[in-house]
């Protein structure tokens, strides 16, 4: 799943505690049950502090990559994924 190679990028975001904040009555219900658990994280950079923001996306790359041990997300795993997603879609229109 694509998902899971995916980092959600909150801009302009300044808070220490992102991840209590994402798992909290604060963040709207669907981000939480249905996308939240699907990617492989989320992250909060500060564009006013460009130099701590780079810092702290690439640590979050870092960790990600490290994850999934150097897996990557290739063109035929996404052809396989979107072949999954018709058929699902299909499936729910019987």
């Amino acid at each position: 799943d694509a998902l899971r190679h995916t980092l959600l990028v909150f801009t302009h975001c300044d808070v220490d505690n992102l991840d209590a904040i994402l798992a909290s009555d604060a963040a709207p219900k669907s981000l939480r049950e249905r996308w939240l658990p699907r990617l492989a994280g989320a992250v909060g950079v500060d564009n006013e502090q460009r130099l701590v923001a780079r810092a702290r996306l690439q640590t979050a790359l870092d960790g990600l990559v490290a994850r999934l041990k150097n897996e990557r997300y290739s063109h035929d795993s996404l052809r396989a994924a979107q072949k999954r997603r018709d058929a699902a879609r299909e499936a729910d229109r019987e």
